[in-house]
């Protein structure tokens, strides 16, 4: 029995040589598997490269005379704005609308070396509301639950045929962004119809984050990554607080903004247009019964996103495109269905003007709303007085 122990014990030379190999091996896999990891990396980072290079290749080709307009004067070292916004007029290309809107609204600089720091600072700053305002918030005061709720019950509602924007990502996007807003303009605070214009902002910086032949309808949301969500999120509440901050008396008590837009409306169209006025009064209908959504909602419910966006960009390049330039956007659309009112009858007038027929538009139709738009705008801007009497 001890002779079997000793054997069984003991361990041989070779042994030994067996186990000095495992215990080199076993010290050696880290370092090839640190390599292996590094050179996986070197050729993602490769790969990426080349994507990015057949990308840039790729729009070099297909890129427009008009696209060359637009990328020389946003190549620009400093950017000289009045040029920006006199190509801007006529509708911007989707690829560069993103960059150009940032940059007409100001919430880029014009300046080309500073716009990367500019777009982190922003971003980090905007991250930081979402920790203070909603993360560590633990208890809230009446304003804030109230605004809580109504947005939980005005978003289901918006674009509600959208899958993509009822997605809960996309909707918290819109949540996060409308909130953060009311709780910092608590003059105001949120109001029904700006829930609407989130929504331009948010399809055309959603091209950012995909490819450009991509419906954004059918985007798996689950497979863009959280940063670039976030980077989104932050982008669409400066540039949602920068469009706000010009037409905030919109949404004051009272709306006064509004109130004066429809005043100025209805003076327009009874000085250009007095048959449709006469006609109007006639069947008892209030500028202010059809009006008060185009003004609140800045048409985003009566033309499609494609088209909105376009109408956006002639806005933005407007030094004054939301508060005076869309009163007469709103007044040439309403005399481009003159005659088509006239004919209709008490009952089915304020039926027509509360859901016009120009949902399915093409751009051709706009353009004609906004050279009209312009002329008059050119013509009676600064003789506002003289129409009021």
């Amino acid at each position: 029995m001890n002779e079997k122990k000793t054997k069984v014990g003991k361990i041989t030379e070779k042994e030994k040589v067996k186990v000095k190999e495992m215990e080199k091996t076993k010290s050696k896999p880290n370092k090839k598997n640190n390599q292996t990891k590094k050179t996986k990396k070197k050729e993602k980072e490769k790969e990426k490269e080349k994507e990015q290079i057949k990308e840039k290749e790729k729009i070099k080709k297909t890129t427009t005379s008009r696209e060359k307009r637009f990328l020389k004067v946003l190549d620009q070292e400093i950017i000289e704005i009045e040029n920006l916004r006199s190509l801007s007029w006529s509708g911007i290309p989707k690829r560069l609308r993103s960059l150009t809107w940032k940059i007409l609204l100001g919430y880029l600089p014009v300046n080309k070396s500073r716009r990367a720091t500019t777009l982190e600072r922003k971003r980090k700053e905007y991250r930081e509301a979402i920790s203070k305002l909603i993360h560590e918030k633990i208890q809230r005061n009446k304003f804030e639950k109230n605004t809580l709720h109504q947005l939980e019950l005005d978003l289901p509602r918006t674009c509600s045929d959208s899958k993509l924007i009822q997605n809960p990502k996309i909707n918290n996007i819109f949540k996060q962004v409308l909130y953060i807003w009311s709780v910092r303009h608590p003059a105001s605070g949120y109001v029904q119809g700006m829930n609407d214009l989130v929504t331009p902002f948010f399809y055309t910086f959603f091209q950012d984050y995909i490819k450009e032949e991509q419906d954004p309808e059918k985007v798996d949301v689950d497979k863009i990554p959280e940063e670039s969500l976030l980077n989104l999120e932050a982008d669409i509440y400066w540039c949602f607080t920068k469009l706000l901050d010009g037409i905030q008396d919109n949404y004051t008590f009272a709306n006064p903004g509004i109130q004066r837009m429809i005043f100025d409306m209805q003076n327009f169209i009874h000085h250009i247009d007095e048959p449709l006025h006469k006609h109007l009064i006639k069947n008892d209908v209030q500028f202010l019964q059809f009006a008060f959504r185009w003004m609140n909602c800045l048409l985003t419910r009566e033309f499609s996103s494609d088209l909105l966006v376009r109408l956006w960009d002639t806005y933005f390049a407007e030094s004054d495109g939301f508060a005076v330039f869309h009163v007469f956007v709103c007044d040439s659309i309403l005399v481009y269905f003159s005659k088509e009112i006239q004919k209709l009858s008490e009952q089915n007038v304020l039926v027509f003007l509360q859901k016009l027929p120009i949902y399915e538009w093409t751009e051709e139709e706009l353009k004609i709303v906004l050279a009209q738009a312009y002329t008059w705008k050119i013509q009676y801007e600064h003789a506002q007085s003289h129409l009021k009497n």
